[in-house]
């Protein structure tokens, strides 16, 4: 019966975590969590949600969509418990087991219609410098007093049960009971209520916190902590969140760090750890709808005196990007990010510094390229390049043979500080690269570096053309690598097919760039002043393009499918036939999805000592 307490315990919280996180069950939450996991129903937009599904032209997608659609159900889902016992070991054989040892419990299971919803929950995992062996709790309310009373039913007869047979430990906490159930099993369970807030978890600690918090203590809850009131304040009520909390590992580690710290070398890099997970602070990313669309949101909040390299990198106030004035207003997706590579290089040779001591070895990155391969970093790398790049596609995924031989037009902007110094860079590399490649190939191929060195420039199709006073040197190789580079701006631009080029020198001679877009002018009138990236991408058009090209695969898949069952004798004829309405239904389906997809809009930027990030969906309900 052990197992089947453990079982059903394990079953009975996973009905409970139907649905996780809202900010007031935080207050009853551990401020020592390191992760936090939540859901807070949005109503108005989950109850609608089915039904603007079901209003979409399902039947162009075929009645197998449709069918599954109309059986879902958004409400309740995991809320049948003899679903849930059915993909275990079946309902029927678990009934059995439990009228012989468990009456109660299996009469509630065979009258009730167990539908479980909570409104609110949050599952955390705590640690702390007294006990650094995770625990794990879990705390949801309801607002249905008929759901809680279902909930309250099944607690007391899986608890009579386990009282019964003697797997059972009563505590308390402030006059509120809490049982472990299977104790000195695999899988202790302790759980308690408290009016409608029902909590259980691993440890009973944690659970007698969220008691004293209930009753109005004055310690510490989750909603307490630096991090979780920064970064709430920043975010949109409701949807799925995760929190992470790194500063709460610093104690813990503290107090662990004579198991595996054997000498002051090894100090400095455990110092220097804890300094980065203080700096980071804490970490919220959550997930909800509005009636815009699917909404994405995240806050990194950081502490500047801990690892004040790391800060420094991380809240940089300068650190802007300009908007995107060469991309095409017709670009499917362009992204603009700030990225400077030489304060990263910094920060990471900084940790390797601190590591040359424990390791003995020379960790210097620089020094190493220049006497291993006369490699100069700084002049390859470092002396031109810039730190705003920007990542263009032009065009969705189609049927154009272009599109479909060498992919859709794409092109990355590296920014230069010097045309010259750049040009020298890439002069260093190629120097570098050279001799590379060819002791790869000899290693891949003995015996033959002299013949594959020989030809290894016939390899690469090389030419350059000019296009409106702008030189484009064109690289191709194989059957559809086809590259170009060329100097636009202060840009070295990256484009894959070469022509790709074209059109971006196009609008930096003066043609229509994406600010002309109606849907890039409303990115930017959401975002703020200043920005750390931008980002926009025609959704529809490019799932659109998708379902365009399966389209046509579904062609030859069908021909494909039909010869292989053929030549495996298992042509039975619903099965087949459903196989192949499936080729048929997955592009339809997408084509019906763009119809009510519009674009995606997202920007990152800094709110006080906090990195905040938005990623917005935007959906024709």
């Amino acid at each position: 019966m052990k197992r089947l307490y453990s079982f059903l315990a394990t079953l009975l919280a996973g009905l409970l975590l139907n649905f996780t996180l809202a900010q007031p069950l935080a207050e009853f939450a551990p401020a020592d969590a390191f992760l936090a996991l939540g859901f807070e129903r949005q109503s108005p937009v989950l109850a609608s949600l089915k039904d603007d599904l079901l209003a979409l032209d399902w039947a162009q997608a075929g009645q197998t969509l449709e069918a599954i659609l109309s059986e879902a159900d958004l409400d309740a889902e995991f809320a049948d418990l003899s679903e849930l016992f059915d993909l275990f070991e079946g309902k029927d054989a678990l009934l059995e087991e439990l009228r012989d040892g468990c009456p109660n419990l299996a009469e509630i299971i065979e009258q009730e219609d167990l539908k479980i919803i909570g409104d609110e929950a949050l599952v955390t995992i705590s640690v702390n410098a007294f006990n650094p062996i995770p625990a794990f709790s879990a705390i949801t309310r309801f607002s249905s007093v008929e759901a809680a009373e279902t909930a309250a039913r099944l607690q007391d007869a899986l608890i009579d049960c386990a009282e019964q047979d003697g797997d059972l430990v009563q505590l308390e906490q402030d006059g509120v009971p809490l049982y472990v159930l299977g104790n000195g099993g695999d899988l202790p369970v302790v759980m308690g209520r408290l009016d409608n807030l029902f909590f259980f978890g691993t440890n009973p600690e944690p659970l007698r916190g969220i008691i004293r918090l209930a009753n109005s203590s004055t310690e510490s809850s989750l909603a307490d902590t630096d991090f979780y009131k920064r970064a709430n304040n920043s975010l949109a009520p409701g949807g799925f969140s995760l929190s992470l909390n790194f500063a709460a590992l610093v104690p813990v580690l503290e107090n662990t760090a004579g198991m595996f710290l054997s000498d002051p070398e090894t100090e400095v890099l455990f110092e220097r750890l804890l300094a980065l997970l203080r700096t980071l602070n804490g970490y919220v990313g959550k997930i909800s709808t509005n009636s815009e669309g699917l909404l994405l949101e995240s806050v990194l909040t950081l502490n500047p005196s801990g690892d004040p390299q790391l800060a420094e990198l991380l809240l940089c106030q300068s650190c802007t990007v300009s908007y995107p004035f060469i991309a095409p207003a017709s670009a499917t997706s362009v992204n603009s990010q700030y990225l400077s590579l030489r304060k990263l290089f910094d920060y990471l040779q900084g940790w390797l510094n601190e590591a040359e001591a424990v390791s003995g070895e020379n960790l210097d990155i620089k020094a190493r390229l220049k006497e291993e391969f006369d490699f100069d970093l700084d002049k390859a790398l470092f002396d031109w390049i810039g730190a705003e790049w920007q990542y263009v596609v032009l065009e969705p995924s189609s049927r154009d043979l272009e599109t479909l031989f060498y992919g859709p037009g794409q092109v990355l902007f590296v920014p230069v500080r010097s045309q010259e110094l750049a040009k020298a860079g890439l002069e260093e590399w190629g120097r570098l690269l050279k001799p590379l490649t060819a002791e790869l190939n000899n290693f891949a191929m003995p015996g033959r570096m002299g013949m594959l060195e020989a030809n290894m420039g016939s390899m690469i199709a090389t030419r350059s053309y000019d296009y409106r006073d702008n030189t484009i040197t064109r690289y191709q190789l194989g059957l559809n690598t086809d590259i170009g580079l060329s100097f636009i701006g202060n840009f070295l631009v990256i484009g894959t097919p070469a022509d790709a080029l074209e059109p971006l020198i196009d609008t930096f001679a003066g043609e229509r760039n994406i600010l002309s877009n109606p849907d890039y002018r409303q990115l930017l009138a959401n975002s703020p002043d200043s920005v750390m990236s931008l980002n926009y991408s025609n959704d529809r058009a490019a799932l659109a393009g998708l379902a365009d090209l399966l389209e046509l695969a579904s062609q030859p898949a069908a021909f494909g499918l039909s010869a292989l069952l053929a030549e495996a004798e298992t042509k039975n004829a619903p099965d087949y036939a459903e196989l192949l309405q499936l080729t048929e239904i997955l592009p339809q389906a997408l084509k019906v999805i763009a119809k009510h997809l519009s674009f995606s809009e997202g920007y990152s930027t800094l709110v006080d000592d906090s990195i905040y990030q938005r990623s917005l969906t935007r959906i024709v309900w």
